[in-house]
């Protein structure tokens, strides 16, 4: 499978944020990210390019997040 992304990108704000707000730690993201993924389309923000990413961490946990699109591989 081609990855459409290749980089991610992290807002310091939302790195920790997603540990205190979800119990998810930005690395499990980043392992969601590295591994196969299903991306879904979503509308949540009209002006902004975003999409749910549907991944799984290496031990094996489910993950959605919400990926915005900066372009050129970008996330």
């Amino acid at each position: 499978m081609k990855k459409r992304f290749t980089k991610l990108e992290w807002d310091e704000h939302n790195r920790w944020k997603n540990e205190d707000t979800h119990g998810v730690f930005y690395w499990e993201i980043g392992e969601a990210f590295d591994n196969d993924y299903v991306l879904i389309r979503t509308k949540m923000h009209e002006l902004e390019k975003r999409m749910g990413l549907l991944g799984v961490t290496d031990a094996g946990r489910f993950l959605f997040v919400v990926l915005q699109d900066k372009g050129k591989g970008l996330v």
